[in-house]
């Protein structure tokens, strides 16, 4: 075992400290967007949470290199989507998703390989359909084997229970691929207005899949879903609906559990994240703990047992995300990142 890989391992045990507050079901999704910058992502992720359904005339026009427009690292979205049962007389419920946009600048690319290993994730490969096939078909290549590669990697860190699964769980994250601005499609993708299809992707795609299907389960493996990513009506859009609804239900089916502190820590940093009136600006740990405590009864309840060392395990169990603009003084990282939890106004946890 690399040292690398031992030293991922010791922290797994670490947090399995974490299961003994208990544990509840797994019951949201997640989703990681991606794809180069400039191609829809955000736009993508924010019609999902709005329904919007924009005509042509409406939408604004296409500006992909602007800077100040850019995602900056990593965006996170609560969102919860109409989920219809298999049975039809079930009531339709919500499907909680938690949405993970990637910024797709080259800039960024080396810290998304935090957040790619977790195998019940599913990934929305975004390709742009109004570029040449052959840049598309570069950066299809690239994007799939960028979370291939970090799955592989991961894998050299699981527990031997893990890797024997008992169960037969299909452990391969998933993997949507999605087409963006079909309206503005290139000519060289052929693409069938009608139906969205083209021999010329199908082809591309065949040949990624059979590549990469040994580590990744791609759910689309004839084609990509082409979509106007503003509007929200449009059978394709409602296609890529019913993909990620699937995701949900398989995630729920596979009764997963978490622990509950790190459910209650996630609930409380939300309510700090929305405000509470108190002092804004960044929060160093300790009153970021003290905060934490102070919004969750069920913390506080708690007593002695959700202590500092307790509440920085369920903060490595969030999120990192990129920061632009400042260095951290407590870690290695000395330019543009900061490893952040739930809250953006929590800044580095990681002394």
């Amino acid at each position: 075992m690399t040292s690398h890989a031992r030293a991922v391992y010791n922290h797994k045990r670490s947090l399995l400290r974490l299961f003994d507050t208990g544990t509840v079901p797994l019951d949201v999704a997640k989703v990681v967007v991606c794809g180069n910058y400039g191609i829809g992502k955000t736009t993508l992720i924010k019609t999902l949470e709005t329904s919007r359904h924009r005509a042509s005339l409406f939408q604004p026009r296409d500006r992909p290199d602007t800077p100040s427009e850019r995602t900056q690292g990593v965006q996170m979205k609560q969102l919860r989507l109409q989920h219809q049962p298999r049975a039809g007389r079930t009531p339709a419920v919500h499907a909680c998703f938690q949405f993970f946009d990637f910024g797709g600048h080259a800039t960024f690319h080396v810290i998304h390989t935090l957040l790619v290993s977790d195998w019940t994730a599913a990934f929305v490969v975004c390709v742009d359909l109004s570029k040449s096939h052959e840049e598309l078909k570069q950066s299809l290549w690239y994007w799939l084997r960028f979370i291939a590669t970090r799955v592989k990697q991961s894998r050299e860190t699981l527990f031997a229970s893990e890797l024997q699964d008992p169960e037969g769980l299909d452990k391969r994250p998933r993997v949507i691929l999605v087409g963006t601005k079909a309206d503005k499609c290139h000519p060289s993708h052929r693409l069938n207005t009608e139906d969205g299809s083209s021999q010329r992707l199908a082809s591309c795609i065949h040949s990624v899949v059979s590549t990469f299907s040994p580590v990744l389960d791609v759910l689309t493996p004839e084609c990509v879903i082409p979509l106007n990513c503003f509007r929200s009506r449009d059978d394709h859009f409602l296609a890529l609906k019913a993909t990620l609804s699937q995701h949900w239900d398989a995630i729920k089916r596979r009764r997963l559990v978490v622990p509950r502190v790190v459910q209650r820590v996630s609930a409380a940093l939300g309510k700090l994240r929305r405000g509470d009136g108190q002092r804004g600006g960044p929060l160093g740990i300790d009153e970021a703990f003290a905060r934490v405590r102070e919004k969750s009864e069920d913390l506080t309840s708690m007593g002695d047992s959700f202590t500092l060392d307790i509440f920085r395990l369920c903060l490595r169990c969030e999120v990192r995300v990129v920061l632009g603009g400042r260095g951290c003084k407590s870690c290695a990282f000395s330019s543009r990142t900061h490893t952040l939890t739930h809250s953006s106004s929590i800044p580095c946890f990681c002394s």
